[in-house]
């Protein structure tokens, strides 16, 4: 299961929608997020500006799921996310 914790740092800008994080995704990740849509899971973010670069997040249910920007999975994810009220 995913780690996460609470990060200082407020950059968020507004909601981005579906397509602008679609938009924001190499060709390797289309390929692999297109898979993992069917098997239930859903794009959540894309982010760019931090290491891994160009890290896509999906999750179904309480399971978190990354996928670089090569198409590769990482099903358990140590990921530092913002608190969600």
């Amino acid at each position: 299961m995913a780690t996460t914790k609470q990060t200082g740092a407020e950059r968020r800008r507004g909601k981005r929608t579906f397509n602008q994080h679609y938009a924001r995704l190499t060709a390797e990740q289309v390929n692999k997020v297109y898979s993992l849509t069917k098997l239930g899971y859903q794009l959540d973010f894309v982010r760019t500006d931090c290491p891994p670069p160009q890290l896509a997040v999906l999750h179904r249910n309480n399971e978190l799921v990354t996928v670089d920007r090569h198409g590769d999975c990482d099903f358990s994810p140590e990921l530092p996310l913002r608190h969600q009220p």
